[in-house]
């Protein structure tokens, strides 16, 4: 039930018929007690808190019985102001339709000798006027005429001599067909070779790519095989070191001859002498060979700067050439698109000669219809049948319109051509739909079908679809015919909660809401509340079928309605049907279309009562005025000069569109010269390219012969220095070999024992270093071979990548080519089509403005006969016309003394009527009329009584509701802190296993009764959306 009642809005129904006659809610509390039980309590209460509940209790009870008692008071005295208003109206009803019967009898009678003679004056009338518009037409037109021959002889001219030139230029082209090829061909070229340049620009990318593996792969195997000659020179060199050592060791030990051995030492003083000499030279040898070697560095980094610095202005140059060509493609399109402007600009120009020319028929029908005017004016010999004449007028011109003021919405739907689907929906007989429509009262107020509530419903549509677009669902249509089904479903809810059921639909309803885009708007409950029992995961469809309606995706169109101050106050009805089938004169709109549509109908009406009304005023007003009425007059003027200034505006919108296309071949033009330009920088930069890549390549060239020369003096240093290591292990190796000596003389014995253990000793480590050489030779022969294939694999992908950069200059070449022809193809085709455009509308020009010239020729020879004939025709018919208003002017003046009496009663003066019969049923009428006034002032006070009793009454029943709550809050109160002391404060001992004490509420069937007939109920029709027929 909770749920339920979250879902539904309560409305504040005070007063309806459905809350009449339902008896007082009524309430008790009763504490419930099981007679086999024992209750044995220890209380420990605060009674003073007891008391003051319950005395609460008691005074909003007392204030329940007291606002119950006042709002009965207040339901009887509004039935009694009710009856008094319905007593009142039925006396209104029968008083005027005996007024109107009186009326139309006598008006019947007078009407009977009156109305031959006004239509006899009607129509001399008439046919004056007639032959004085025609005879001022004649002569304006022929005036006209006249002016106009001249005009179009000097435009004729000018339209050949235009016509020749452009003729000329269309004699210049190689024809259509050919041009059409010849762009075919060159956009198929254009593609074609721009396919082209992107392949071999392709091919480009990959084959640097590869370049820069390849040429990366060689340089760090180039780093391998540098590393593993240092490691096999170093083991070669430790070898030759060992072999040294053995050698000397071995020379030691054969040397043990005190006499050689003297002579040695000497001889390596001498050597040790020599070897410095020779390391000092080695040093200045070192010395030079570090500068030489620093020199190449500083000449390869140079190089490597320059390298990258023409690596970086090339990829700058491709950058801007880039950027040129993309600017190129844009111009381009500008251009394209200027040309589609240029042609939406002839269309415009072509629309606005169509307009203008509608415009000048407008003119000249406003321009009879303001001589018309004159003339009716001139004629006219009193204010009084100028008033009615203009008011019959009106009459006839708009008796549709006047028709339709009543007819609420169906007048609407026949403006639109629905009359058919109109008629069976509103017709009342006893089929199902048209016992349905029994509920509608066409255009009544509070009825769905008034232009009020009509025109309220749109702000729903609107919201309906705003909500739709939040879901990413499309918008719906309006229908007619489910705008007329929803109102006379909302109609019949408005005195029945359920579905009518007529109409195969998807159709939400719903009671009590309020105006849309608020919290009171029925999509509240129809969309928020029910969204979130989705949410939840309720799937249940009588609980959530409004939100499936709204946004089902397969619905299409839309109707919507909603009937005022009905039993369950206001009824909201919205129809919902993916297709209209059966229906041949439906007619469907946006939500926007329908209400402009819907709008400009209503103001139409209302324009149309309104000037309806002036000129009744105008007739009861007629006949105390001197002054003749000149608005119908003004009004053709006004209308003549609103023709004119159209015309004066579509004719500056002419020129200004002639401006505009002036301007956008300008810029066409401007645009034109700017890809000429930006192609002249294409092929520049392209050329730059090209050049930067050749300078690339001399850099990279340089940084190789660079590097090259870098690592022979690097070679060179590091011969220095290893002479200069050898020297200086040759000048160790004498020095030791003197403090060897001196030694091995000085401790002769014990150094030639010392001399054979290091002999063999340095045996051992010669075998370990021939071992380690042998193992980094065989490293570094690997390497070797390996380097070299890496060679071989840069060598032929530089190749590669010179094959294919040559490729893509050839291929780009040959796409600047295209692109120039495709664009001169172009050019040439556009101005064909422009020229053959403009040819075509001054062909058009000359052989209208030809037809005019001869058409004017004749009308000039026709219009002077015309004039005279006029001319001696109104002659003949003022004659008649003088006689025939002498004979109808005493009933006419009978006639609207009757008029005046009908709305005036007593207060007019019958002493005029000559007639006694006439007299007296003239006095019994205005008696009836006095009668009717008066009842009619007693209505109005009786109504505004049952305003203020059905005030007074809504007060009471508020005053009653906040009474109820506030005895419900108290009485909750009360229980609350008795379930809460039971709980915490009382021992209760039992003979059963489980005890009842508490305080339940009891709501009588009445209450429920009257709770249903209070709340804004929503209801939900589901059926099947289409049947076959």
């Amino acid at each position: 039930m909770k749920k339920t009642n979250e879902k539904i809005l309560v409305s504040a129904l005070a007063g309806m018929t459905a809350l009449q006659g339902m008896s007082t809610t009524l309430m008790s509390v009763c504490a419930q007690e099981n007679d086999e039980m024992t209750h044995v309590s220890v209380m420990n209460v605060k009674m003073s808190q007891k008391d003051e509940l319950e005395s609460k209790l008691n005074d909003s009870k007392k204030d329940v019985e007291e606002k119950t008692l006042a709002l009965d008071s207040a339901k009887g005295a509004l039935s009694v102001a009710s009856k008094q208003v319905e007593i009142l109206e039925s006396k209104q009803d029968e008083k005027s339709q005996l007024v109107q019967q009186d009326y139309q009898a006598m008006y019947d009678a007078i009407n009977s000798k009156l109305q031959p003679l006004l239509d006899e004056i009607t129509n001399l009338e008439g046919q004056i006027k007639g032959a004085k518009k025609d005879l001022d037409d004649k002569i304006s037109a022929s005036q006209k005429a006249a002016a106009d021959l001249e005009e179009a002889q000097n435009t004729l001219a000018s339209k050949k001599d235009a016509l020749e030139q452009l003729q000329r230029k269309l004699d210049s082209f190689k024809g259509e067909e050919n041009l059409a090829k010849e762009l075919e061909k060159a956009t198929q070229e254009k593609d074609v070779a721009e396919k082209a340049v992107s392949d071999a620009q392709k091919n480009v990318d990959d084959a640097n790519t590869v370049l820069s593996q390849a040429t990366s792969d060689a340089e760090n195997k180039k780093v391998a095989l540098d590393q593993a000659n240092q490691g096999l020179d170093a083991a070669l060199a430790d070898v030759s070191e060992k072999q040294k050592i053995v050698d000397e060791k071995q020379a030691s030990v054969d040397s043990f001859d005190e006499d050689t051995t003297k002579a040695e030492l000497e001889q390596a003083k001498i050597d040790l002498s020599l070897a410095k000499d020779r390391l000092s030279k080695a040093q200045e040898s070192v010395n030079t060979a570090t500068s030489v070697y620093n020199d190449a560095v500083t000449i390869q980094e140079k190089a490597q700067q320059a390298y990258d610095t023409s690596c970086q202005d090339l990829e700058n140059t491709k950058a801007t050439l880039a950027q040129a060509q993309d600017a190129l493609a844009k111009v381009q399109e500008d251009v394209n698109n200027l040309q589609s402007q240029m042609e939406k600009k002839n269309e415009e120009i072509k629309g606005l000669n169509t307009k203008i020319d509608a415009a000048k028929s407008d003119v000249n029908k406003a321009q009879s219809k303001y001589d018309k005017a004159l003339n009716d004016y001139n004629s006219i010999s009193s204010p009084l049948d100028q008033a009615k004449k203009n008011l019959n007028d009106f009459e006839t011109q708009y008796a549709t319109e006047l028709a339709r003021l009543n007819q609420g919405s169906k007048g609407y739907f026949d403006s639109i051509g629905c009359s058919d689907l109109a008629n069976y929906v509103f017709k009342v007989d006893n089929s199902a739909e048209g016992k349905l429509a029994s509920y509608t009262n066409l255009g009544q107020v509070d009825d769905a079908t008034s232009l009020e509530n009509m025109q309220a419903s749109i702000a729903y549509l609107k919201e309906c679809n705003e909500i739709r677009k939040q879901e990413g669902l499309p918008e719906l249509k309006v229908s007619a015919w489910l705008m007329a089904v929803a109102q006379v479903n909302a109609n019949h809810a408005k005195y029945n909660i359920e579905h009518a059921g007529v109409y195969v639909t998807g159709e939400n309803l719903a009671w009590g809401y309020g105006d849309a885009n608020t919290a009171a708007s029925p999509y509240r409950g129809w969309y928020d509340e029910e969204k979130a029992e989705y949410l939840a995961g309720n799937n249940n469809f009588s609980d959530i079928g409004h939100y499936k309606n709204i946004v089902e995706g397969r619905y299409t169109v839309t109707g919507y309605a909603i009937g005022t101050n009905g039993q369950f106050s206001m009824a909201h009805c919205q129809e919902f049907l993916d297709e209209v089938m059966g229906v041949d004169d439906d007619v469907q709109m946006t939500v926007s279309e329908f209400e402009q549509s819907f709008n400009d109908y209503c103001n139409n009406l209302k324009s149309v009562d309104s000037q309806h009304k002036t000129l009744q005023d105008a007739v009861k007003n007629a006949a105390s005025s001197n002054t003749k009425d000149d608005t119908a007059l003004k009004q053709a003027e006004s209308e003549l000069n609103s023709k004119k200034s159209v015309l004066s505006d579509l004719q500056a919108q002419l020129a200004q569109a002639k401006t505009d296309k002036k301007e956008i071949s300008d810029n066409v033009d401007a645009k034109q010269n700017e890809v000429s330009k930006l192609k002249n920088s294409v092929k520049e930069l392209s050329s730059q390219v090209k050049q930067k890549e050749k300078v690339k390549s001399e850099k990279e060239s340089q940084l190789k012969e660079a590097k090259k020369n870098a690592e022979s003096k690097a070679n060179e240093k590091k011969d220095k220095e290893k002479d200069f290591a050898n020297i200086q292990n040759e000048q160790s190796a004498i020095q030791s070999k003197i403090d060897t000596l001196s030694e091995r003389l000085n401790h002769w014995d014990a150094n030639k024992a010392q001399a054979n253990q290091e002999l063999q000793s340095a045996k051992d480590s010669l075998e370990d270093a021939k071992a380690l050489a042998k193992t980094q030779k065989e490293n570094a022969n690997a390497l070797k071979d390996e380097y070299e294939k890496a060679l071989d694999v840069k060598s032929k992908a530089k190749e590669n990548t010179d094959k294919y950069q040559s490729i893509l200059k050839q291929k780009q070449d040959a796409f600047n080519e295209k692109v120039d022809h495709y664009d001169a193809a172009k050019q040439a085709s556009d101005d064909y089509k422009n020229t053959v455009e403009e040819l075509n509308v001054i062909k058009q020009e000359v052989s209208e403005t030809t037809n005019i010239i001869q058409s004017l020729q004749e009308k000039q020879k026709a219009l002077k006969t015309d004039i005279q004939t006029l001319k001696d025709e109104i002659v003949t018919l003022n004659d008649s016309l003088t006689k025939s208003k002498d004979k109808a002017l005493p009933e006419q003046t009978l006639m609207n003394l009757l008029n005046e009496t009908r709305e005036k009663g007593s207060k007019v003066d019958l002493s005029k009527v000559e007639d006694a019969t006439m007299k007296e049923k003239m006095t019994s009428l205005a008696q009836n009329v006095d009668a009717l006034n008066e009842i009619n002032g007693v209505l109005e006070i009786a109504k505004a009584n049952y305003q203020t009793k059905y005030e007074l009454y809504l007060d009471a029943k508020k005053a009653k509701t906040d009474a109820d709550t506030n005895y419900n809050k108290a009485m909750q109160a009360l229980n609350d802190y008795l379930n809460s002391q039971s709980t915490k404060e009382t021992e209760v001992t039992t003979n059963k296993e489980s005890v009842h004490t508490g305080v339940d509420t009891n709501v009588m069937g009445s209450m429920l009764t009257s709770m249903v007939a209070g709340l804004g109920l929503v209801g939900i029709l589901h059926k099947k959306r289409r049947e076959e027929k």
